[in-house]
């Protein structure tokens, strides 16, 4: 039966012949897919992690591993999976001309599918077709997050020592004087030593006590030192206020604009990935990415693979760009980095095949399937 399979502007096959005839028990159209379909990936959390197990030993796990599961319940085929040689998605040497990891195992015949956290990029598309996208993603920025000194004496950093002492020496100066004004006093004595120390202590926070000075002098001196409280207090709470604010966020890059004009951090990401050829080849008016892309360069930035990338985030030498579902479930797993930027570069993972695939077909119609039943989205809030 001959049957004409639109598969992509760089298809060289649009016509080919399968065998209707049903494979062993019916469940699958002979000659749709190959009997064992060989999957390429790269090792990536949160999309393909691998698992050791004293019972089970090595498996992996993660989206793209529950995704092809499902595609091997629909489309009904058996598989394996392998490791990318060098653990790398694919680009192609200018100079050999040739492509490496995921792409080239495609393209030589070695893997019929390659899945994960591979992008559709226009230079992939003319070696390889690809599926509809599986799944949204864009880039982010990953940094360490800011070191919290915690003390018990950390309420006293809106003032410094010497004027901590300058309060101190001003509040016991006031309780002497109004002790000796009661002492002089011909009227009922009021404040004692005691007293007078514990009327100091609830004007300066404000709380009052329960009498109050009766001698004209003490009331005058009791509304200099009211005045005196009120200007105190009102500097150190607005000193507080933007103490925790510059501590919370003047410490961290939270954006791409801050990150360029930054001294103090160098910027990471994956070689050779579509993260590097966007800030490499970026032609935008602003020079934003030009300049991450000259810290890239100037900070010896360029890792193989993710991990690398969080190691130097860890260290806090490196702000790390890459996959924002990458950096997001990093965070998740690590309290001392966080992800910061509303993403960019929005584009899409998809399932490579060789090109004029016959199952191209079929794998998207699976794959709308599964987004109509919700599956895509719980697996990524799952992630």
């Amino acid at each position: 039966i001959a049957r004409w399979g639109p598969n992509g502007a760089n298809s060289d096959l649009r016509l080919n012949l399968t065998n209707s005839t049903q494979h062993d028990n019916g469940d699958r159209e002979y000659g749709i897919m190959p009997d064992l379909v060989r999957i390429v990936v790269v090792e990536e959390d949160p999309f393909v992690i691998r698992r050791s197990e004293p019972i089970l030993g090595d498996y992996y796990e993660g989206f793209s591993i529950d995704l092809i599961k499902r595609l091997a319940q629909e489309l009904k085929f058996k598989y394996e999976l392998y490791v990318s040689p060098g653990n790398v998605y694919g680009a192609k040497n200018l100079l050999t001309n040739q492509w490496d990891g995921m792409v080239n195992e495609v393209l030589s015949g070695n893997a019929t599918l390659a899945c994960g956290a591979i992008s559709i990029t226009s230079a992939r598309e003319t070696v390889i077709d690809f599926s509809l996208g599986v799944v949204s993603t864009g880039v982010n920025i990953l940094v360490k997050r800011p070191d919290e000194d915690l003390t018990i004496f950390q309420f006293m950093m809106p003032f410094s020592l010497e004027l901590w002492m300058a309060i101190l020496g001003a509040s016991t100066l006031v309780t002497i004087v109004f002790f000796a004004m009661d002492y002089c006093s011909e009227e009922d004595r009021r404040f004692t030593l005691k007293e007078t120390i514990w009327f100091t202590i609830g004007t300066l926070l404000k709380r009052g006590t329960d009498f109050a000075p009766v001698p004209i002098s003490q009331r005058i001196l009791t509304a200099g030192f009211l005045f005196f409280v009120l200007i105190t207090v009102s500097t150190y709470t607005a000193n507080m206020a933007a103490f925790l604010t510059i501590k919370n966020f003047g410490e961290t890059v939270n954006s791409f604009e801050t990150l360029a004009e930054s001294k103090k951090i160098g910027v990471s990401t994956v070689i050779n990935s579509a993260t590097m050829a966007f800030l490499k080849n970026d032609q935008g008016q602003k020079n934003v990415y030009k300049k991450i892309w000259s810290k890239v360069l100037g900070s010896n930035g360029q890792v193989v693979n993710a991990s690398e990338g969080m190691k130097k985030v860890k260290k806090g030498t490196h702000a790390f760009i890459f996959d924002y579902l990458i950096n997001e479930a990093f965070q998740n797993r690590h309290c001392d980095v966080m992800a910061v930027s509303n993403p960019i570069l929005l584009q899409e993972h998809g399932i490579g095949m060789m090109a004029g695939a016959p199952f191209k077909s079929h794998i998207n119609i699976a794959l709308l399937k599964l987004k109509e039943e919700g599956f895509m989205a719980r697996m990524k809030k799952k992630s």
